[in-house]
């Protein structure tokens, strides 16, 4: 027996190895988040979805969950001949043995049908959560599908999946629904957008301490010879001209110290003004000059020290606030709705317990 046959009868062998190997699983939490990535392929993508999700249903008479297992199983085998063929140790007679051996696909459907039962409340709640989605799109109560009113009412095929109890309902109309999931779902809109503009405005803060920063280190490494390689149509358009390149110039020069090169380029300006032909380069010029001026005496060395130890206290500051909203924003994008709305909450739950009941 080949080394390669081994692996693969070593695979197939125990459920835990075969989990160990092909997906590395060393924790509950990981199976957890395995199974619920394949429940969300399978109500979201696969040919099952009409079968399970509300936003394909169009009555809930369609409803089916008892395939479940064999739409795992093959997602299950499909990440199998990934796994080999990433590998590149395994020949397509290998890989084709392995995936089409009847004994494998019973080993893995024996799995698959294990994993339902364990995760069964999971795939219930993703099911759910697709009629709230279905609803959050729906733009106006006259627009609300038959299905959600089949659900709140039921019909003669299947009892409301709003009661509780033998008469109480949690739900009387689909439109009560609704509203709630309009409403829910503007105020995580509302703080979305706030947060992403937050952030936004956070990271242009960001950027523009860390060009502060890299401008000062590169006026420092300035010389009088690399000033004199500026022309005076060089200098104009590096103080008039809006582009990211001249607007990093003119900061790099900003930051000059203070004495000798400040006054070098002071001088440069007004020689400017005096070749000037046109009043507008005239008062450009002029107004470099008093630029420069100003920097001859303010740009001292404690001065700029000083300027360097503020951005370098602020910038973790600004860092911490991008950092800290981005997490908030993660939060909130991943809660559903019911996790917003507890009228929702309360709709979901039994929902589930009734859909738990529905033998379809």
């Amino acid at each position: 027996m080949s080394e390669n046959q081994e692996f693969i009868d070593y695979i197939f062998s125990e459920s835990k190895y075969f989990l160990d190997e092909i997906f590395n699983l060393e924790n509950k939490e990981q199976e957890h988040a395995l199974i619920k990535d394949f429940a969300i392929e399978i109500i979201h993508e696969s040919p099952m979805r009409v079968k399970l999700n509300f936003c394909y249903m169009n009555s809930f008479s369609q409803f089916d969950i008892k395939k479940i297992p064999i739409q795992m199983t093959q997602i299950f085998m499909h990440e199998v001949r990934n796994f080999f063929e990433e590998d590149g140790g395994f020949s397509e007679e290998d890989i084709s043995a392995a995936t089409t051996d009847k004994k494998h696909l019973q080993f893995l459907y024996a799995m698959s049908v294990e994993f339902f039962k364990k995760y069964r409340p999971m795939f219930y709640k993703i099911i759910v959560d697709t009629f709230f989605e279905l609803l959050k799109d729906v733009k106006s109560i006259k627009e609300i599908p038959a299905i959600a009113t089949e659900v709140v009412h039921g019909s003669v095929k299947h009892r409301s999946l709003m009661l509780e109890g033998k008469t109480k309902q949690v739900a009387n109309k689909p439109d009560q629904i609704w509203m709630q999931v309009q409403q829910a779902n503007q105020r995580v809109s509302k703080e979305i957008n706030k947060l992403k503009s937050e952030i936004s405005d956070f990271e242009q803060k960001v950027k523009v301490l860390n060009m502060r920063l890299e401008a000062m280190d590169e006026a420092e490494g300035i010389t009088q010879e690399d000033l004199e390689a500026y022309t005076l149509d060089d200098i104009r358009d590096i103080f008039t001209e809006e582009d990211d390149d001249n607007k990093f110039e003119k900061l790099v020069l900003s930051y000059l110290s203070a004495g000798d090169l400040c006054y070098f380029m002071e001088q440069k300006s007004e020689r400017g003004i005096i070749n000037a032909k046109l009043p507008t380069q005239k008062a450009d010029f002029k107004n470099i000059a008093k630029f420069f001026a100003s920097k001859k005496f303010n740009n001292t060395e404690n001065a700029l020290k000083i300027q360097r130890k503020d951005i370098d206290e602020e910038l973790p500051k600004r860092e911490k606030s991008v950092n800290d909203r981005k997490e908030k924003l993660e939060s909130i994008e991943s809660k559903t709705l019911d996790q917003i709305e507890p009228f929702l909450k309360r709709v979901k739950e039994v929902m589930i317990k009734n859909l738990a009941a529905h033998k379809a």
